[in-house]
């Protein structure tokens, strides 16, 4: 009987454990898993923006016969909007500290803003402001998350920057034409969001502020041969800032 009962327990067991041993040899061993990849800004880039550019020009005149207006304790002074497209390309280079991100950039371009007033005083004096090409040279501090860079940056900018106050238009007086043409250099600030969109392709927008240096320059004045009275000549003092916006594509190396 004990041997009866030994042969039933050996043909169940036998089997059920050679049944494990399969199964065992087939269950999936699942992979360890693969830790994700931490973009890196680190590096140079090159690249292109496109934008809008608004804001404002000031124009003094001073005495003592600016623009006709005489012996008065003050003369004009004509405040009017500037705006218009401007596009550009840019340079610069990245480094990253766990998140933080420290750059250099430079850019450079055309800025198409530009307006033309006419005087409330008086109908016939002409302020016209343009602007052509610029540059920046700024700093760029940011904090990274991942593939998202968001960023401040200030530093340096300079502009071609027209200025002209015409008395007598359309037939300009040339005794009283106050007229700049020239490099302004200031000061830039702003900061924008930045996003790879592969590990080379990034896409950014900012915004940057230019406020530049005042310029002044005298006419002629109407001096012994003119129309009396006599007049000495008179200044024009132009102030001049502009605010930007942009989107941009660069290539990182």
């Amino acid at each position: 009987m004990k041997k009866f009962f030994a042969c039933i327990a050996l043909s169940v067991f036998l089997p059920a454990s050679a049944m494990a041993a399969d199964l065992a040899a087939r269950m999936p061993v699942k992979a360890s898993p693969i830790a994700a990849t931490v973009f890196s800004w680190s590096g140079f880039y090159v690249g292109g923006h496109v934008g809008y550019g608004w804001g404002r020009s000031r124009t003094d005149v001073g005495l003592p016969d600016a623009l006709d207006c005489g012996g008065g304790l003050s003369c004009e002074s004509i405040a009017h909007d500037v705006n218009g497209a401007f596009g550009g390309g840019f340079i610069g280079y990245n480094w990253q500290v766990n998140s933080f991100v420290f750059g250099l950039e430079a850019e450079g371009g055309y800025i198409g803003a530009r307006h033309t007033v006419f005087s409330a005083i008086a109908p016939d004096h002409r302020f016209e402001t343009s602007y052509g090409g610029y540059g920046a040279f700024t700093g760029r501090l940011g904090v990274a998350f991942d593939r998202a860079l968001f960023y401040a940056k200030g530093g340096l900018a300079v502009a071609s920057i027209k200025n002209e106050a015409l008395d007598d238009f359309p037939t300009p007086d040339p005794e009283h034409i106050g007229r700049s043409n020239s490099t302004r250099v200031g000061w830039a600030a702003g900061g924008g969001i930045e996003y790879a969109l592969t590990n080379n392709w990034t896409i950014r927008g900012e915004y940057l502020y230019m406020q530049f240096e005042n310029k002044t320059v005298f006419d002629l004045g109407d001096g012994s041969g003119g129309v009396p009275p006599a007049t000495q000549p008179s200044p024009y003092t132009f102030h001049d800032h502009l605010h930007t916006a942009r989107v941009g594509l660069a290539y990182k190396f």
